[in-house]
């Protein structure tokens, strides 16, 4: 969907000659999963296979893969042919905040999120504001990772020349899928 925005967030740019932001939610639980799908020969097939000993991560996994292209996207929409219309794209973490993120929940992992909201929950409202902060935040966030309101550092692994290599396998392997899914989409970039 973001792919999608982003015509329109240029031509909204364009518009009001303000540069748009997409800002995407994300969780500091991107640093929680050691990502074994990156072993396989495709990582999005690996996902697919939802072998048991993957399927504890799916949460975390979600959150390394959408840093991950964040990043990688970012950087195309630097060099991309669309370069000079820019959008800013930034990936904000609210911390463990009060929702119903963990409905579904049962047994004890149910009971340690309990736990874990009582003692560590911010409230919705707050944070909500983590997530105006980085729609509002300048070029400095551009393709980075936002908590607490401001750019922060991501988990090692991103950081690592594993991670990076991951990073680009991601975004070649996630760009084909979309590519199949909707053809000419990787054009909005």
């Amino acid at each position: 969907m973001a792919l999608n925005l982003l015509p329109v967030l240029r031509k909204s740019g364009k518009k009001t000659g303000v540069v748009p932001r997409l800002t995407i939610v994300t969780s500091e639980v991107h640093a929680w999963t050691p990502l074994d799908e990156r072993k396989e020969d495709s990582i999005f097939d690996a996902l697919n296979k939802n072998k048991p000993e993957y399927m504890k991560d799916r949460y975390p996994t979600s959150k390394l893969l959408e840093i991950l292209f964040i990043r990688s996207l970012a950087r195309e929409l630097n060099n991309g042919p669309h370069a000079d219309e820019k959008v800013i794209l930034n990936a904000v973490n609210p911390g463990l905040c009060h929702s119903s993120l963990t409905r579904n929940s049962t047994g004890l992992a149910s009971l340690v999120m309990y736990v874990l909201k009582m003692l560590l929950a911010r409230k919705t409202e707050v944070g909500a504001r983590t997530l105006v902060a980085g729609a509002e935040a300048g070029e400095e966030s551009h393709g980075e990772y936002m908590s607490i309101g401001r750019v922060a550092q991501t988990a090692e692994f991103v950081r690592s020349e594993e991670g990076k290599k991951t990073q680009e396998r991601v975004y070649t392997e996630l760009i084909a899928l979309l590519e199949k899914i909707q053809p000419g989409i990787s054009k909005n970039i």
